[in-house]
């Protein structure tokens, strides 16, 4: 059997962190399993974490004979040093550590993927536990069904987390079976019927589970746009109490493969014995771009899906934003994706390293572009990805009007908002968009696409 590494991306100093290693952990070692645990921080621990997280590791080495590893930023040192002939020290600070200009966790991921390269990742936030549920009233299978949805399941908001765990069943799944079921699999091995939009030969290369408990989500306007059988059961339950609701069931109704692009990285399972797309460092919605990358470098990839869900339980309860009701997403990764669709490899380009190279240097080539071009150039591609978007959104405002004056009035105020993206090249940049000026904004493109154009290198080194 491959490697599989249980990996978390993470800070170190949410406590949350030990009830997630060790329920993953337990969960592992019932079914037999035995996985190596890998805790990735960006920041050296404090107060009891500095003790609590190295103990119960050690107890887990003990207990469970399972091989466990703490990678602290003293230990990037190794990874530099292996990966020197092939990756500048620039490039790998910036992609494995922290941004200093804001926000951002990627540089962890991308540690856990070069630390787990060649075998399989499970990449699990600290604030996921292992109580895998699924819907009252629905039975599991583990029947693999296509979807040609991105998002293979209903979202089911409710009004505070009480009522929310009422909805969901406990259930025993072995997880990492789960996971192997699909991981690396092809449609013609998993389906019994192929879909239109797959091939044979189509793989999954990501599978996601279901979550219940807070949404995950940097943005509240996902409200808004629900469409079918997810809408009219938000609209049923009351929009005006679920509009600003965090609390979220997200469960496919069964193992689920798709062509969809709906990626979140709360856990991951991925194949890594392929040079699988890093992750940007910087901002919200970088796992988003992950998979619209991957996409585009491998077209014959697909996204699994879990029948099943994880809790996901912060520390402390969030509360959604009234203003991102009504805010188009403008984060850097969106900028980014866009640019994405603007830089896919020709067809006849199958070597993946070459198809790397391809898009890593087209994003280069924008970014090294003067800053106002830099601005039209990223401003008509986010507006041309958009747009259908924005023609869809209006045609379900003419559908649904005097539905739910509330809603009327979110949904108007999007559109409103939308229309400014539009006329201003400038939304896009600074506070009122990615965060970052211009120039910013094109350091990142740059060395994104310099990371894109060195990583199966770097995939290809740590394997060895």
């Amino acid at each position: 059997m491959q490697p599989f590494t249980f990996a978390y991306p993470t800070s170190g100093n949410r406590p949350c962190l030990l009830s997630s290693i060790k329920g993953f952990a337990d969960h592992a070692a019932r079914y037999g399993h035995h996985p190596s645990i890998l805790v990735s921080v960006d920041a050296p621990l404090t107060g009891t974490m500095a003790r609590q997280l190295p103990e119960l590791l050690a107890h887990i080495e003990q207990h469970y004979g399972f091989s466990t590893r703490l990678f602290d930023l003293e230990n990037r040192e190794e990874i530099y040093r292996k990966l020197e002939p092939v990756a500048s020290r620039d490039l790998l600070e910036y992609a494995l550590l922290r941004p200093t200009d804001g926000p951002g966790w990627g540089c962890n991921v991308n540690v856990s993927m070069l630390l787990s390269a060649g075998g399989f990742l499970l990449s699990t936030d600290d604030d996921i536990l292992c109580r895998p549920a699924i819907p009252v009233g629905t039975t599991y299978t583990d029947r693999v069904v296509p979807h040609d949805s991105s998002t293979p399941s209903l979202m089911r908001y409710y009004r505070n987390r009480e009522e929310l765990l009422r909805s969901v069943t406990p259930m025993e799944i072995d997880l990492v079976a789960a996971y192997l079921a699909l991981l690396g699999k092809k449609a013609g091995e998993l389906l019994a019927e192929i879909p239109d939009e797959m091939t044979p030969e189509d793989k999954v290369y990501l599978v996601s589970p279901g979550t219940y408990g807070d949404t995950a989500m940097g943005n509240s306007v996902n409200t808004v746009i629900l469409e079918g059988a997810s809408r009219q059961r938000l609209h049923e339950e009351g929009y005006e109490q679920l509009r600003l609701s965090r609390n979220l069931v997200r469960i496919a109704t069964a193992p689920t493969v798709t062509k969809g692009l709906t990626f979140m990285a709360t856990q991951f399972a991925a194949d890594n014995r392929t040079p699988l797309p890093p992750f940007m460092t910087y901002g919200r919605n970088i796992d988003g771009a992950a998979a619209t990358a991957l996409r585009i470098l491998y077209p014959k990839s697909l996204n699994g899906h879990l029948g099943a869900g994880l809790y996901h339980n912060p520390p402390v309860e969030r509360i959604a934003v009234e203003a991102d009701l009504s805010t188009p997403k403008r984060a850097l990764s969106e900028l980014m994706m866009a640019l994405m669709m603007g830089s896919i490899p020709p067809a006849e380009m199958s070597n993946t390293s070459e198809r790397f190279a391809h898009m890593g240097q087209c994003l280069q080539e924008v970014a090294s572009l003067a800053t106002g071009k830099f601005v039209e150039i990223t401003h008509e591609m986010v507006s041309r990805l958009q747009y259908p978007k924005y023609l869809n959104l209006l045609e379900m405002k003419e559908q649904h009007a005097g539905e739910s004056p509330r809603w009327d009035r979110d949904m108007e105020q999007l559109l409103l908002n939308m229309e400014e993206t539009f006329r201003e090249p400038m939304s896009l940049f600074d506070t009122q968009g990615c965060g970052l000026p211009p120039a910013k904004a094109q350091w990142h493109l740059a060395m994104y696409g310099q990371l894109l154009e060195a990583w199966p290198k770097m995939h290809r080194a740590m394997s060895n």
